[in-house]
């Protein structure tokens, strides 16, 4: 047992009915030490709690701390991906059809077809028909980002303040916020990952397929269709070219019939990038080899 007054050793001596401090000699009855000794326990629980709560604000500082830098950083990478997704965006309202069909030379000498030459109309192709999508990607996985720190900052200090104050950890919040905050970065990732595979070689890694068809053209149809009693009209794209004597229509998209199919009927080499048409050369200005 301790002393209430200065915490020393107490002694209960044979034949004496109060207890005596080794340290400073007061006398107590054990009732009398009973009540003092309480106040005196309670006091220094309170002592430990207020450590472990000082504790746990400086735990606090350090994670908010980390997630404020962590936020200031994919902020930029968002205005980043904006500012790349406005020139994307820029770029394309400034392209016309004809700039990217080739046009008609007025010589008639004939020009080698290189890859030089094909590099530099496919990456034209690229940013237009790709640029955008992929600036979107970075700024939702900016976005995504952000709130995955704060939801981790959020289950990281649950759970150091469980540890800390030796409790019992929330799992309403651990399931509420951390459990959708890692479902939608994963289902994030995924879709990035789909779109990116999906997506052919960048310029600077793409190889060229080139190939000589006998183009017929290219057209437009509209059907028409009704919808819960509503009429609407539907644009379908198609191309035709001549394989083996007989005429092939094949469906193409809207993009395609104002940027890569040519409008003149010819025989044309054709390039490729990943099973992908982005440009004609007419045979009768290029040669290919």
């Amino acid at each position: 047992m301790k002393c209430p007054k200065c915490g020393g050793h107490l002694t209960d001596e044979p034949g004496n009915e109060f207890l005596v401090c080794d340290d400073c000699g007061e006398m107590f009855e054990p009732g009398e030490q009973k009540e003092q000794a309480a106040p005196n326990d309670q006091g220094t629980d309170v002592d430990d709690m207020t450590q472990e709560f000082a504790k746990l604000s400086r735990v606090k500082v350090v994670v908010i701390a980390i997630a404020i830098v962590l936020t200031a950083c994919l902020v930029g990478v968002v205005l980043y991906g904006i500012n790349r997704y406005d020139k994307a965006n820029d770029y394309k309202y400034s392209v016309k059809q004809s700039d990217l069909i080739e046009k008609a030379n007025s010589n008639n000498s004939r020009e080698e077809l290189t890859t030089e030459i094909m590099r530099e109309d496919y990456e034209n192709y690229y940013t237009l028909r790709y640029e955008s999508g992929r600036a979107f990607l970075i700024i939702g996985g900016a976005a995504v980002g952000i709130a995955f720190v704060w939801a981790a900052a959020i289950v990281i200090i649950e759970i150091a303040a469980a540890r800390i104050l030796r409790r019992a950890t929330n799992k309403v919040i651990i399931m509420t916020i951390g459990l959708p905050a890692v479902l939608i970065v994963l289902g994030f990732t995924l879709f990035t990952s789909y779109m990116l595979l999906s997506n052919p070689a960048s310029p600077k890694k793409a190889t060229f397929d080139v190939f000589e068809m006998d183009y017929l053209g290219s057209r437009w149809d509209t059907v028409q269709s009704f919808h819960n009693g509503h009429p609407s009209k539907r644009i379908y794209y198609k191309m035709s070219y001549e394989k083996d004597g007989q005429k092939v229509t094949v469906n193409i998209s809207e993009f395609e019939y104002k940027y890569v199919y040519p409008g003149t009927s010819g025989k044309y080499y054709v390039s490729m990038v990943d099973g992908k048409t982005f440009h004609f050369y007419p045979t009768s200005e290029y040669s290919y080899k």
